[in-house]
């Protein structure tokens, strides 16, 4: 049994071969009808696709204008990947507490943190579940903020019937092998806004402009080597045809996991708010504060069902506590951190994988 599995087979073989038969490489035919299928899904008129998901952060705060101190709103519980980008170009990451129930960014905390200097909030949709983008974006409008939504998780997912995404100025995809689609590794900047995806579009290709085909490339300013490659493109291509029938399956197992073990006592299974679909991308249940963590991985991992942290604490981390005001009490977060368990849930699986998963659970819980 594995943690995630991604669902691959000759389809993204085959597309792979055309590329290699075709020979070119990178950043031609199969990247841009990937990033058309992607905005023509999200519903945006640019998706501008890059090497990673922490390269299509990096571009996306980058092209919003962010830069040496300057504050951005990110949630306290994340991956570094959102912290990351904003350190790279000198820019002060601001933690503020997540929601119990959501475990995504909390509105209710945002404002308070919010001062002169504030540019942006990054939220981030927290192992699939939208953040609540109407609210955030209520905020950010009143204070005249950038946000920039780090959906790397929650590609598939939908927001008040939208996909997720749809309502964000910039929003940003991950499809790395952890993701509910894969190419592999690789990210997406979706935007509406002209200025935004030129920027990224130049900056992902070393800020290299030609005026034409045949003309000599001027370099606009530093650049990155941020371009995704014709075969990670081939397996993403692959992927979306399959996207609807994965996140159907995912779901099955969610849903099934959450009846059975919201009937278990001292543990609390993920929550969707009305009107969200999340994709299940990572199924994390959050334990009673009596209970002992890493026992019960101990002990389910015994029995082969492996499990781990859900994700980080940004200011438990040696390379971000120290940052200046980055504030060390975030409760929510740090409760998740220390009681959160990832379980097993990928496409491979059936439901009696479930109920064996579940059963094997409730001998340690009660």
């Amino acid at each position: 049994m594995r943690l995630i599995m991604p669902e691959i087979d000759d389809k993204e073989l085959n597309l792979i071969k055309e590329v290699l038969d075709y020979g070119i490489l990178t950043n031609d035919l199969k990247v841009k009808e990937f990033e058309d299928k992607i905005a023509s899904y999200i519903g945006k008129k640019h998706a501008i696709a890059v090497s990673t998901g922490s390269a299509a952060l990096h571009l996306a705060v980058l092209a919003a204008g962010i830069g040496e101190d300057d504050e951005v709103i990110v949630p306290a519980m994340a991956f570094p990947a959102t912290v990351n980008a904003l350190l790279f170009v000198k820019a002060k990451p601001v933690l503020v507490d997540i929601n119990i129930n959501t475990l995504n960014l909390d509105p209710i905390g945002i404002e308070q943190k919010i001062t002169s200097k504030t540019k942006a909030i990054i939220p981030v949709d927290l192992f699939g579940l939208p953040c609540d983008i109407d609210k955030i974006t209520q905020i950010a409008s009143k204070y005249n903020l950038v946000v920039i939504q780090d959906a790397s998780y929650a590609f598939g997912s939908t927001y008040k019937g939208q996909p997720c995404g749809a309502k964000s100025e910039i929003a940003v995809f991950s499809f790395n092998e952890r993701r509910v689609i894969t190419c592999g590794e690789g990210g997406i900047v979706a935007t509406d806004n002209q200025g935004i995806a030129d920027r990224i579009r130049l900056f992902r290709n070393h800020a290299m402009h030609k005026e034409g085909k045949d003309q000599p490339a001027i370099f606009m300013g530093v650049g990155y080597n941020y371009r995704m490659s014709e075969i990670h493109a081939a397996v993403g291509l692959a992927q979306l045809d399959k996207l609807n029938g994965i996140l159907e399956k995912r779901r099955k197992l969610g849903l099934e996991y959450n009846r059975i073990i919201e009937e278990m006592p001292n543990v609390t299974p993920p929550r969707e708010p009305k009107d969200y679909t999340q994709n299940f991308g990572n199924y994390v249940i959050k334990l009673d504060v009596t209970l002992d963590t890493e026992h019960i991985k101990r002990k389910l991992g015994e029995r082969e069902i492996p499990t781990t942290i859900g994700t980080y604490c940004i200011h438990q981390q040696p390379m971000y506590c120290s940052i200046e005001g980055i504030g060390h009490n975030y409760p929510v977060a740090e409760y998740t951190y220390k009681y959160g368990i990832s379980l097993p849930i990928n496409t491979k699986m059936n439901l009696d994988t479930i109920y064996y998963i579940c059963e094997m659970l409730e001998r340690f819980v009660v």
